[in-house]
């Protein structure tokens, strides 16, 4: 395998990598591997200076335009990033088995997602009610009875 397929192929794996994470870095690395991949086309036999290329690409990126790209991002109240599940909150959706948080049960569903979720005052929630969602937290909807 040419140098230059070599690292296109590193390119599309990272990239692939990245699309599957949140965290906008592999798509990083996924350019570093690229430019290694154009070096390659023009010095095939100089494999040492392209994986240098590659590294050093990488961590500057990483150190510079990572820190640029998420400072600009838009942030919540409490300083981390917004994500599209903050959208969830304000909006209704319906409950698909009782909330009882003493019992550890409750599912809702939004969007044609369900979610495991929790009655924000301890209420109990009965199944086929309306709720409003009023806060996410990791993989859980917090909620009240509209």
């Amino acid at each position: 395998m040419s140098p230059s397929l070599f690292w296109l192929l590193v390119a599309v794996i990272l990239f692939i990598i990245e699309v599957l994470t949140p965290f906008f870095l592999f798509v990083l690395f996924s350019f570093a591997a690229l430019v290694s991949s154009l070096f390659s086309i023009f010095f095939p036999k100089l494999i040492f200076v392209q994986v240098i290329i590659f590294v050093f690409l990488s961590i500057l990126f990483a150190f510079t335009i990572r820190k640029v790209f998420i400072k600009y991002l838009s942030k919540d109240d409490k300083g981390g990033l917004k994500t599209n599940v903050d959208s969830y909150i304000g909006r209704s959706c319906k409950v698909i088995t009782t909330i009882d948080n003493s019992q550890d049960t409750g599912i809702c569903e939004i969007d044609g997602v369900r979610w495991r979720a929790y009655s924000d005052d301890g209420t109990v929630i009965q199944k086929d009610s309306f709720v409003t969602i009023k806060r996410v937290e990791g993989a859980h909807l917090y909620v009240v009875k509209n």
